[in-house]
């Protein structure tokens, strides 16, 4: 950002972070105009009292900080202003740029929101130029002379705002990231158990939550190609109000948190769910929530799920050397066949039918002839037989591991 004022030949600039300032202006022969920056100098206290009082009446925000911080503030904004611009110094002062930061990083941490914070610079350069006027008048200073005031006086105030503003910013950036981090620790350490009852119970009294209630450990991850945040609001975790169960933390690039009630309508992804339980008893419900997550993605499911809909799939994810083993016994003898994928299908709708033939075609919307042609199929390439109890048990665990095409 840079800030200029052409009216002359000398030159004064600033450098603050990013910003350059560069004010230029004229040396008249009188210098009457810094007849009015020692006039507004020496009012100093008349000109801070009246910003004080301004901000006492306008701005509630104010009230968060102790009446000295918020004079000295006062006046290291509009002092430092006059004085820079009374003194000609081409730099703001390396002594100054603290100071001046202090003001926006102190003001950021006791909640004065950014936008009171530059009110008040621009209601002190009001006051300001106003009496800066009325003293002018006073002393016989022409217009001219209290133009080239106004002139300098805002400029170096747009150096010292900017200053002031960048380091408000950088502290509310801090705040939210110190605050996420704190909320995402204690989210870890509830789901891992990792934290003592005692502070367990503190910081969940001081985010809202209810240690009365029982909760719902979650772990989710997001479809291809949908936002983490998409799948968060579709879960809950966005809502506000006096109680809260919104807090989320990234356990290995998971969403993962607990929430009240079980989750329900599409989600753009996979979340797996625990058992119920007290917020101080999560760690092992949100393990068997984590083990949902993991066999809904081997077996390629969406949606919510937790064990005990999911039955025996998670031992089909969990023991490859089993799942291996089935799969080369009952499937891959069926890809030497041109109708392999439909003998699959069939076999998987059939015993989802309860191994009913005229269910099975309703279902495939075939002739009942060609269930019994598609299962006899089976029987000769693998050498098994469906009737064997057994044999139907090992041909749905192979099934499973295999997702619908």
């Amino acid at each position: 950002m840079v800030a200029a004022i052409s009216t002359g030949h000398h030159v004064v600039s600033s450098r603050s972070g990013a910003s350059h300032f560069v004010i230029h202006y004229k040396v008249p022969g009188s210098m009457s105009w810094l007849r009015v920056l020692e006039l507004i100098a020496a009012d100093r206290e008349v000109v801070v009292a009246a910003v004080l009082r301004r901000i006492a009446e306008e701005l509630p925000s104010y009230q968060a900080l102790a009446p000295d911080v918020l004079d000295r503030h006062v006046r290291v904004s509009l002092v430092q202003t006059v004085d820079s611009a009374r003194a000609g110094r081409p730099d703001i002062d390396e002594r100054e740029v603290p100071e001046l930061a202090e003001v926006g990083e102190v003001q950021a941490r006791h909640g004065v929101p950014v936008e009171d914070m530059l009110r008040v610079w621009r209601m002190g350069i009001e006051i300001v130029l106003d009496r800066a006027r009325a003293l002018a008048g006073e002393s016989g200073l022409s217009e001219a002379d209290v133009l080239e005031f106004v002139s300098l006086t805002l400029a170096w105030s747009d150096v010292g705002m900017v200053t002031s503003a960048r380091a408000h910013r950088n502290t509310e950036i801090e705040i939210a990231r110190s605050d996420h981090e704190r909320r995402a620790g204690f989210v870890r350490g509830v789901l891992l158990g990792s934290l003592a009852p005692a502070t367990l119970r503190l910081e969940a009294d001081a985010y809202g939550i209810d240690t009365a209630r029982q909760y719902i450990p979650v772990r989710a991850r997001p479809a291809p190609g949908a936002q983490r945040h998409e799948l968060e609001r579709a879960l809950g975790f966005h809502e506000t109000g006096p109680q809260r169960t919104n807090l989320t933390t990234a356990i290995d690039e998971d969403i993962c948190g607990f929430v009240r009630e079980r989750p329900t309508g599409k989600i753009p992804g996979i979340c797996g769910l625990g058992p119920t339980a007290p917020i101080e008893r999560l760690s092992e419900p949100f393990r068997l929530a984590t083990r949902a997550l993991t066999t809904a993605a081997g077996l390629g499911l969406t949606g919510v799920v937790d064990l005990e809909e999911l039955g025996m799939r998670p031992a089909i994810v969990a023991d490859r050397d089993v799942t291996e083993t089935l799969t080369r016994r009952y499937l891959q003898p069926l890809q030497t066949t041109v109708s392999g994928d439909d003998i699959v299908a069939t076999l998987r709708a059939y015993l989802e039918c309860g191994m009913h033939v005229e269910r099975t075609a309703e279902k495939l919307v075939v002739h009942p002839n060609t269930v019994r042609y598609r299962i006899g199929r089976f029987e000769e390439l693998t050498g098994a037989s469906l009737r064997d109890v057994s044999v139907a048990g090992e041909v749905w665990w192979a099934l499973q591991a295999r997702p619908p095409a």
